[in-house]
């Protein structure tokens, strides 16, 4: 979105490249400001992100036998529920339950969640010491944090099929 709307002089770093949660390297402030405000009026952003789960292991999350909850907290946009939603029946989860939260812990101890899965660290903290859900976290560098200050009970994983391993060995 920022590139569309600033040029081709934005730099573009993925998922894997990111270096920190909520910085973003070569734009200024007041880009990014103009990036979220743009992203506050569109009505598709949220189904055009690239998946962080291969078509496979959508299969596989879409046969677990559990209930699955998609808890998000993304809140910037237009109808992000039904966006989220049609990202994830587009990914062939048929009747998908999307809870919409700033507060994913708490979320995640009112549903009764066993295992979760996160990309943002302080929310993978937050879901296994409030709801004390296996709480695991695709490894990012973003995301790495020292265990011997957090504690160790967030574990690591390399992959969502390494997740989904987890999940279906217990």
């Amino acid at each position: 979105m920022a590139k569309e709307l600033h040029g081709e002089e934005i730099p573009v770093t993925g998922t894997h490249d990111h270096e920190t949660w909520d910085e973003f390297p070569g734009l200024d402030k007041k880009v990014v400001n103009r990036t979220w405000e743009a992203i506050k009026g569109d009505i598709g952003f949220w189904n055009y992100l690239e998946p962080l789960a291969t078509p496979e292991e959508f299969e596989r999350i879409k046969y677990l036998d559990a209930d699955v909850y998609f808890v998000t907290s993304r809140s910037n946009g237009l109808h992000v529920k039904d966006q989220t939603e049609l990202w994830l029946l587009e990914r062939k989860i048929s009747n998908p339950t999307v809870i919409i939260t700033p507060d994913k812990g708490e979320a995640c101890k009112i549903i009764g969640v066993t295992h979760a899965i996160e990309d943002k660290a302080g929310n993978a903290v937050a879901i296994q010491y409030m709801s004390g859900a296996k709480s695991y976290i695709i490894d990012r560098k973003y995301n790495r944090f020292d265990h011997n200050v957090i504690g160790t009970k967030v574990q690591r994983v390399q992959t969502v099929t390494e997740f989904l391993n987890k999940v279906e060995e217990e």
